[in-house]
């Protein structure tokens, strides 16, 4: 899947959870009564994090939206009981006030790429050439290049085929370079970024195929463009919570990332409506484990947030008996592609993917049967992206996560028809009976 970076790790063997899987019997006969009776409310919670997320509107890290999501969760944890700190950082940001390409009467929107390179108000221009494959422009000095990327799933501008390709115009002196994320969604598609600074010392945008057509027969006219992506940016404080019940027996982990490129809602809604059901329930049910409970800003520059908690604010490896990452896009809706209409679907989208220490993966295979995508879970040691593989890079050795990158992944129309209680619930089904085999 585009946009989840490979990785060869190998993790240590799961002994702690070999053993917990032995005792699998009787942890069902205690927390039977739990998981048949009190979850009655899931469907109840679930759609109050809907409706709670799509009230932020805009979760970029940082900024209004994100700030109060993080709020609202930390005043959902000290209510259940758990001690809840933030842990500070800066994250980048960038506020457009204009972000448009014109070409003679023509002017579409694009969306300034971070880390941005603003152009200031009068706009970067040169004569417009178009980029489809390697060698397409000959000579890009002085040029806005718009890069017709290929139909994919895109998300991260560090996708190594994708640096591959802009290097040579970057080298050879483009003055602006416009991305078409070629995708399903036919929309503009903000790809995560590096938070150290800027990739390429051009101005860059993202447009979405829709909106860059016309200007391919304008490219072939000669004519001039102007990309304008004029605003304010820098840095700006964000947060993490770390929220723990800490008592004497073994501790569990439970994180989910909540920023990203604005609505977010079949990106996010999913791992925080399963996060509160969790929160909602688990600390009564297991009384005798200690429990941690993450939620982390900066997702959408690479990792940000999660960089901060796995060096200051985490649990070690060695008192960790299980980490669940609830990541991007799990329980997003799927679509029929139908000529150039999406038209939605009942079901989950199945390109989704379930990753975990190779130990626990036989009881992952039955617990979440039946879930299109998420029945085939895939050992650690094959690679995993996100937040999700920054865990595993850490070395926690029994470790669980779900993500995906789905039609509408990283687009600004990810609304709240993106996904749904009826989507979630069965992954919130999945989940609890993982636990309760496991834990």
């Amino acid at each position: 899947m585009n946009g989840l970076t490979r990785r060869g790790m190998m993790i240590a063997g799961g002994s702690m959870m070999t053993a917990a899987c032995a005792n699998a019997t009787s942890n069902v006969s205690k927390n039977t009564q739990f998981d048949t009776v009190r979850t009655d409310n899931d469907i109840t919670w679930i759609t109050e994090a809907l409706d709670r997320l799509a009230s932020f509107k805009d979760l970029r890290a940082g900024g209004p939206g994100d700030i109060a999501c993080g709020e609202w969760l930390e005043t959902i944890l000290q209510e259940q009981g758990f001690a809840v700190r933030r842990q500070e950082f800066q994250t980048p940001y960038f506020e457009p006030s204009t972000a448009v390409i014109r070409v003679g009467a023509l002017q579409a929107p694009v969306y300034p790429q971070g880390i941005v390179v603003p152009t200031g108000p009068v706009g970067v221009s040169g004569p417009l050439k178009v980029w489809r494959a390697p060698g397409d422009v000959a000579d890009p000095a002085g040029a806005v290049i718009v890069m017709v990327l290929p139909y994919a799933r895109h998300s991260q501008l560090a996708a190594p085929a994708l640096k591959a390709a802009i290097k040579p115009l970057s080298d050879g002196g483009a003055a602006a370079i416009i991305l078409v994320t070629s995708g399903p969604s036919r929309e503009r598609v903000a790809l995560n970024a590096d938070p150290s600074g800027p990739a390429w010392p051009q101005p860059m945008a993202v447009i979405g195929p829709k909106d860059a057509e016309p200007l391919y027969e304008l490219a072939r006219t000669g004519a001039t463009a102007t990309l304008i992506t004029d605003g304010d940016g820098g840095t700006r404080p964000a947060f993490n919570l770390i929220a723990e019940i800490n008592r004497p027996g073994p501790r569990i982990v439970i994180s989910t990332p909540r920023s990203g490129w604005g609505p977010c809602m079949g990106e996010r809604g999913p791992g925080i409506a399963v996060f509160y059901a969790l929160a909602k329930t688990l600390p009564q049910a297991y009384p005798d484990h200690a429990w941690t409970f993450l939620v982390n800003s900066g997702h959408e520059y690479d990792n940000l947030g999660s960089h901060h908690v796995l060096a200051e604010a985490a649990p070690s490896p060695s008192e960790t008996k299980l980490w669940l990452h609830l990541g991007a896009g799990f329980a997003a809706r799927d679509w029929h592609e139908y000529g150039a209409q999406l038209r939605p679907l009942k079901n989950a989208d199945p390109q989704r993917l379930l990753v975990a220490s190779e130990a626990l993966i036989p009881t992952l295979q039955e617990t979440f049967a039946g879930l299109a995508g998420l029945e085939v879970p895939y050992p650690a040691q094959m690679g995993a992206g996100g937040e999700l593989g920054e865990i595993l890079s850490a070395g926690y050795p029994n470790a669980i996560g779900m993500l995906a990158a789905h039609r509408f992944h990283h687009a600004a129309n990810d609304f709240a028809d993106k996904t749904g209680p009826d989507l979630i619930l069965p992954v919130l089904k999945a989940v609890r009976s993982t636990l309760l085999r496991l834990a």
